[in-house]
């Protein structure tokens, strides 16, 4: 596949139905962390913008005090670490479920 093949199914291919895949509870959540989950089949490309917006609030044990100070709180946001946690957890379920979904670009 040439690059702008990927890129062009990386933008406008749809392959995943984001809403169907999360409680209410869950897109609840995701919402007051500022994601809207649309009633549409995902491209990767909205997908992954998804997954880098909820990335601003992760946190992982070893960061240094500089990696912390870029971290989002979640104070205000009305979401607990443990639920933000399963969110992503979900996430990761997601990639392995669609794995063979998503166009991988090679050299």
């Amino acid at each position: 596949m040439s690059f702008l093949e990927w890129q062009n199914d990386y933008h406008n291919k749809r392959i995943i139905y984001l809403i169907s895949e999360f409680t209410k509870d869950e897109i609840s959540q995701l919402e007051k962390l500022g994601i809207t989950m649309e009633d549409k089949i995902y491209t990767e490309y909205e997908y992954e913008s998804i997954k880098l917006e909820l990335g601003k609030y992760y946190i992982e044990e070893g960061m240094d005090e500089e990696e912390l100070e870029n971290v989002d709180s979640l104070d205000d946001k009305n979401v607990s670490r443990e639920e933000y946690n399963k969110i992503l957890k979900k996430f990761d379920e997601i990639d392995r479920k669609y794995q063979d979904k998503f166009n991988e670009f090679k050299i």
